[in-house]
């Protein structure tokens, strides 16, 4: 009773609940005598309704996987969609919304048409042909029945041109390991792979936020430390420009979540130096609630070469029309022409805004 006391079990599963983390909680707790009722059902339901959703992905998941081996289109698992069968053991125990895949890509347009053959859809026009596949990192197709599934197909793993850049995908599909992923074969990322994506997942993208990102990478560590070879994931950041991603991970491990590395490793992700170049980028990415063109210009100025730059620019100041019609909400054609200038006024008032707030600082 003393210790029922001393725990809000309201705010605890209010919590855990939140972070991603109530089924597994529930499987940490189940069946103790000394958690109060309330708490334990409302752990229980969280969990059940993970295992439920998880079920209906696995499903899909396996459905999509069959279908683009039987394309001859490999497949590299990410994230949840690996990390619940390959890590966890069981997938109720790891939340997921999406699927995410990461194709080769010279791949993409044969995995659309496959998928799309079999009632997957995509949404929204690209701003140019080709647009996408050359300045994104992923698209979202989903599939037929209600409610839909959000498959990302992914040919690069972050989305920064920045990194996009700098992280090629070819080390990845060179270590990546067999593995058996919602009752199929299929590919997931190696060890050292898997511990630079979600650490750059969670910091570039996440902005070390998020309990349930954070907590894969702890299990990872603890489940599999003395196995990771450590020295070529510092090379790895180093040569991909993650090491500011790297340290604050181990950073919170080691402060927030008592993980115990193999000897010397802190000390070694201690002293590496992010370069200047990271630096500024990373300092861009995590800027506060950056607006749409300060986000533009931020990926304007990291490109590698003026080719993209101008390529990039010219696309997003005259994208196709079947853009802007469906941008802008166009129903008569004749308002097209005046679309663009609106388009370039919306970002000009947009800038001017964003610059006399930073002058206000």
């Amino acid at each position: 009773m003393a210790s029922q006391r001393r725990v809000d079990w309201s705010l605890l599963c209010e919590e855990v609940r939140a972070g991603g983390l109530a089924p597994l909680v529930y499987d940490v707790l189940r069946g103790s005598q000394w958690v109060p009722e309330t708490a334990a059902a409302c752990l229980r339901d969280s969990y059940y309704e993970t295992a439920t959703f998880a079920g209906v992905m696995s499903v899909e998941l396996g459905y999509v996987l069959r279908l683009l081996e039987k394309a001859g289109l490999p497949v590299i698992v990410l994230k949840g969609a690996a990390l619940g069968d390959t890590l966890y053991g069981n997938s109720a125990l790891r939340p997921m919304t999406d699927l995410d895949l990461l194709l080769h890509d010279r791949d993409i347009s044969a995995a659309l048409d496959v998928l799309h053959r079999n009632g997957y859809r995509t949404t929204g026009v690209e701003v140019r042909t080709g647009h996408t596949l050359e300045y994104e990192n992923e698209l979202v197709v989903y599939s037929p029945g209600t409610p839909p599934m959000a498959v990302e197909l992914h040919w690069r793993l972050l989305d920064s041109p920045f990194y996009q850049d700098r992280v090629g995908a070819s080390w990845f599909w060179e270590t990546a390991q067999p593995a058996q992923v919602a009752g199929t074969g299929a590919l997931v990322l190696g060890m050292e792979a898997v511990i630079l994506h979600l650490s750059a997942h969670y910091v570039l993208h996440h902005r070390a936020q998020g309990v349930r990102w954070i907590y894969d990478i702890a299990l990872l560590v603890e489940s599999f430390g003395n196995d990771i070879d450590w020295q070529h994931v510092f090379d790895k950041a180093k040569e991909f420009e993650l090491i500011y991603s790297i340290q604050v991970v181990v950073q919170q491990l080691v402060d927030d979540w008592q993980v115990a590395f193999p000897a010397d490793v802190v000390s070694a992700a201690t002293e590496l130096t992010a370069s200047e170049e990271e630096q500024r980028v990373v300092h861009l990415l995590l800027s506060e609630q950056r607006p749409v063109v300060q986000r533009f210009w931020s990926d304007l100025s990291t490109m590698s070469s003026w080719r993209r730059r101008s390529s990039y620019l010219l696309a997003n100041l005259f994208p196709s029309p079947a853009y802007m019609q469906d941008r802008y909400d166009l129903h008569r054609r004749g308002l097209l022409p005046l679309a663009y200038p609106y388009r370039w006024a919306l970002g000009l008032g947009e800038f001017l805004a964003t610059r006399r707030k930073e002058d206000e600082k």
